[in-house]
């Protein structure tokens, strides 16, 4: 089983990674990092670039996912940042993803739209693996004081923070964090044959939920390094990773 992190705000920089390449795609360039813990290797690719400057609804998310099957991978870890809809998921809260609401609007969501490639209808019913997610949750358990809940992400399409009105429907309908870039991105890893789950940190409270104004500083949280370096060791030991079922369909 092959590996791969995609990291976002606050996620940069886990570890000092030399080791690059560019990997071509009929999608665009991607510079693809090789991460290294113990005996374990994994690929490691920053969605919004070196030095934080693409936008969410810039990233090239068919290029990142279309890069990742080229290198064979077989699971994928999305790492988010988020803000949370509810006042028990405070900041600081990790939170696993169990489903997703995508409320984005300009992005190309699929790769099997009936030009490069056949019209194709995803089955979403599994879209964050049930089964890596069980592994995930048992995981954390024993092997860090990490509280990890579960939770539904809905998906903006930014840069703009969401407003107060918005947050409210969202919890209305069922959300519990909102950030800005699982969709397309979760569904396109489905579409290349990846088991996948996503980890989300809570930054700060979504508009209204305080009487707090959000912060970029919030928002740009620098993430306690012993959390990510405990996060990113929990996920390189998993075990057993070649029971996990079958994977997404198409229908």
């Amino acid at each position: 089983m092959k590996y791969a992190i995609i990291a976002g705000t606050g996620f940069e920089k886990v570890q000092e990674l030399n080791e690059s390449h560019i990997v071509k795609t009929p999608y665009g360039k991607v510079k693809v990092y090789l991460g290294r813990i113990k005996e374990t290797e994994y690929f490691y690719i920053p969605r919004h670039g070196e030095n934080h400057t693409i936008a969410p609804h810039k990233i090239n998310y068919r290029a990142n996912a279309y890069a990742l099957k080229e290198l064979d991978v077989d699971i994928t870890f999305s790492l988010c940042a988020v803000g949370s809809v509810k006042e028990e998921l405070p900041p600081g809260s990790l939170v696993l993803i169990k489903d997703i609401i995508d409320r984005t609007k300009l992005r190309e969501s699929t790769f099997y739209d009936g030009e490069k490639l056949p019209l194709k209808h995803l089955d979403v019913s599994n879209i964050y693996c049930k089964n890596l997610r069980e592994k995930l949750k048992t995981s954390f358990q024993t092997c860090t004081s990490l509280n990890l809940k579960e939770g539904v992400y809905v998906c903006t399409e930014g840069p703009r923070f969401e407003t107060a009105a918005e947050i409210k429907e969202f919890a209305l309908i069922g959300g519990d964090v909102v950030g800005m870039t699982n969709a397309p991105e979760i569904f396109l890893f489905a579409e290349m044959g990846f088991y996948s789950a996503t980890i989300a940190y809570v930054t700060n409270y979504c508009t209204g939920i305080t009487n707090e104004k959000v912060e970029m500083i919030d928002t740009y949280r620098v993430m306690d390094r012993d959390i990510k370096k405990s996060i990113e060791n929990t996920i390189l030991s998993l075990e057993n990773l070649d029971e996990l079922g079958e994977r997404s369909i198409f229908i």
